[in-house]
């Protein structure tokens, strides 16, 4: 049985460039793909509050 697993990268207005070079360096190493990320125009509302919530923004 084959198991798909997506990861998909939104870095925020809050994120530097480093950032996410860092996560993307994580995920090659992991031998993981990834998508091209999704910037703060399509974050939806329940994300931003979760990362409210965890203080993360």
């Amino acid at each position: 049985m084959n198991k798909l697993q997506f990861i998909i990268i939104k870095p925020t207005s809050g994120a530097n460039y480093k950032n996410f070079v860092d996560i993307m360096d994580e995920l090659h190493l992991a031998d993981l793909k990834a998508a091209p990320a999704i910037d703060d125009d399509h974050i939806l509302k329940e994300e931003i509050d979760f990362m409210k919530q965890k203080g993360i923004r």
